[in-house]
């Protein structure tokens, strides 16, 4: 029911919304994305020659929030005029602004930073014009029209607090009322495979912009159960 998320749509994606896109690498799946990015000469041998004599002004950056000294020292290095780091953070920790320009994504993640310097900058939703109940995808998924669908997105490990699972599962397995669903995607499962049924489902992670704003139109509330 989802057309194709793959790497190569994703890299079109890409160039639909850029003037130019280039591929200096494959990263595998799932965590050994980090191992392939964040290698030493990475930025060395790939991002930075490509920036020189394009004229870059600002390069954004978008990761945990650790310092990366290897994008860092790169950028710094240039022959001026070097282009400008910009670096978004999108968890919460003890940090001190290393880039250029430093921020975090959201209020909550600035509130339990001990550096009330940080700025916020939160991301940019784009309102698709199918975000309507008729341009969900309960229909593909057999969730009934009436169905309350509580929802999770995040990293496969993220719905990681034992008590909120064993509530899921408890109300997913049919001891909840009726016509509540749990819809997760990215997620990785957390239910006994004996507990599953119709009203608990699993969905991979949702590459497209199109994807993903249909499965915001699904659900009623968002479940979030990360423990720090």
């Amino acid at each position: 029911w989802f057309p194709d998320a793959s790497y190569n749509a994703t890299v079109l994606r890409f160039r639909k919304r850029f003037r130019e896109v280039f591929e200096v690498g494959k990263a595998e799946s799932g965590w050994g994305m980090g191992k392939t990015f964040r290698h030493s000469n990475y930025v060395a041998s790939t991002v930075v020659p490509l920036l020189r004599g394009r004229r870059v002004t600002h390069v954004y950056a978008q990761g945990h929030g650790d310092r990366d000294a290897t994008l860092e020292g790169q950028i710094r290095s240039m022959p001026p005029p070097r282009p400008l780091l910009a670096y978004h953070a999108v968890f919460s920790r003890n940090w001190s602004p290393w880039a250029d320009s430093f921020a975090t994504i959201s209020e909550y993640v600035h509130g339990r930073n001990a550096n009330e310097q940080l700025s916020v900058v939160n991301y940019i939703v784009r309102p698709a014009e199918d975000a309507t109940p008729q341009g969900s995808i309960r229909a593909a998924l057999n969730i009934p029209r009436d169905a309350t669908v509580f929802c999770g997105y995040g990293g496969g490990g993220s719905f990681n607090i034992p008590w909120v699972q064993k509530i899921v599962c408890r109300l997913a397995s049919g001891d909840g009322p009726d016509g509540m669903v749990f819809l997760f995607a990215n997620i990785a499962a957390f239910c006994d495979a004996k507990a599953t049924s119709p009203r608990l489902i699993h969905l991979p992670a949702l590459r497209r912009e199109q994807d993903k704003h249909k499965f915001i139109a699904t659900c009623d509330a968002m479940l979030h159960a990360r423990g720090e």
